[in-house]
């Protein structure tokens, strides 16, 4: 016990000042009575893997499959457009340029259909140029097919309505 932190709560309230200030900030008397909780203190993650990348990542998916199978690959959309797919083991398995030209990937979905026994990759952008894009990774997971693209200026309303796909 000795080796392990703690954390403190004092009325709901996570004690990060001293107990004095707390109970000035709360306007709490020192008279009062009150109720002080303690919790074992969660250790910071600890990096296992790191991956050096030449451009700023600005989504993250693994694999999801309907049968709630472990993931065993992810792909990661990337500012300038790219997305690349890891497999389990953090090494790269497909490097896409440009699926979306001078746009940043906003959200991605890579999901597994067991019914095509199929890898999909469906990617959007917002700005400067909107679109939502759909490819089929190809069964050597080293290519990847557009099966179809939309893009807001084809739309009607310049709200697409695809900002968010999680």
């Amino acid at each position: 016990l000795a080796a392990k932190k703690l954390n403190f709560m004092v009325n709901n309230t996570f004690l990060v000042l001293t107990l004095q200030e707390l109970l000035e900030q709360l306007s709490i008397s020192n008279e009062s009575v009150v109720d002080v909780y303690y919790l074992f203190a969660r250790e910071k993650p600890k990096p296992k893997k790191s991956i050096p990348t030449d451009e700023w990542i600005s989504s993250i998916s693994s694999l999801s499959h309907i049968e709630n199978k472990k993931a065993k690959s992810y792909a990661v959309g990337f500012f300038n457009g790219d997305v690349k797919v890891y497999d389990s083991k953090h090494n790269e398995v497909l490097n896409v340029t440009k699926l979306h030209p001078d746009s940043q990937i906003t959200d991605l979905l890579y999901f597994k259909s067991d019914t095509l026994d199929q890898k999909y990759l469906i990617t959007c952008s917002e700005l400067p140029n909107a679109q939502m894009t759909i490819s089929k990774i190809g069964a050597d997971k080293k290519t990847i097919k557009i099966v179809a693209r939309a893009k807001a200026y084809l739309m009607e309303d310049t709200e697409c309505g695809y900002s968010s796909l999680a």
